[in-house]
């Protein structure tokens, strides 16, 4: 198993002590934007949770295109500019605008197994114009779902 954790908040050193001899951990704290493709890449699979809105309805998102060529499997909103130019054999449709289609309330992926979203897609409003305070927020509570998971586990192997 991989862990690759983008922060450079203190719970990082947390969940790199728990991954030793559990899982490979790449710890960054910010991703340079030439390297950023290279990163899509090596992902398992990618989330386009667009919202419905006025504007977002004829939206197509260039990240999506990105994992369509890479050859990355993509969840992506059921919004009728995306189910006209996408179908249900190259990506995986959710309701879009339901908060409880995609992740949980500790950002699992819905019908999959080792897989977390936490960014500002998990919000089901965007919070106004500055959302960096609540995406540190979401960030810092899925740390914690993270780590109170491993401790689960790790107490069940024993």
């Amino acid at each position: 198993m991989r862990w690759h954790v983008t922060s450079n908040g203190l719970k990082a050193f947390a969940i790199g002590r728990i991954a030793q001899g559990h899982a490979e951990l790449l710890l960054d704290a910010v991703v340079p934007h030439a390297a950023v493709l290279t990163r899509i890449a090596g992902a398992s699979v990618g989330v386009v949770p667009n919202l419905p809105s006025r504007l977002n309805r004829f939206a197509l998102s260039t990240k999506l295109f990105e994992y369509v060529v890479l050859g990355i499997p993509a969840v992506v909103s059921d919004l009728p500019t995306l189910q006209r130019y996408f179908s249900p054999e190259e990506v995986v449709f959710f309701r879009a605008g339901d908060p409880e289609a995609v992740v949980d309330s500790e950002f699992r992926v819905i019908g999959t197994r080792g897989l977390r979203v936490v960014d500002a897609s998990v919000f089901p409003r965007i919070p106004g114009f500055f959302i960096v305070t609540p995406i540190y927020m979401i960030a810092e509570k899925a740390t914690d779902a993270i780590l109170a998971e491993a401790h689960r586990d790790a107490s069940a192997h024993r």
